[in-house]
């Protein structure tokens, strides 16, 4: 996971808003993290595969 500094994320949201795609981020504001920025359809793929196996056919 990649640590991005607060204000280089506001600056440059569009950017981090293409590269969330392939990457998940660190925000961090004084060298602590604040928050995790993740691609939403990754986490529903995970979901899914977590699943397999699961149900009876």
């Amino acid at each position: 996971m990649t640590e991005v500094n607060v204000t280089d994320f506001r600056k440059d949201l569009k950017k981090y808003a293409e590269m969330v795609k392939t990457q998940d981020f660190i925000i961090v504001s004084n060298g602590h993290p604040i928050m995790i920025v993740t691609n939403p359809a990754k986490n529903r793929i995970l979901n899914m595969k977590s699943l397999r196996g699961t149900a009876k056919t």
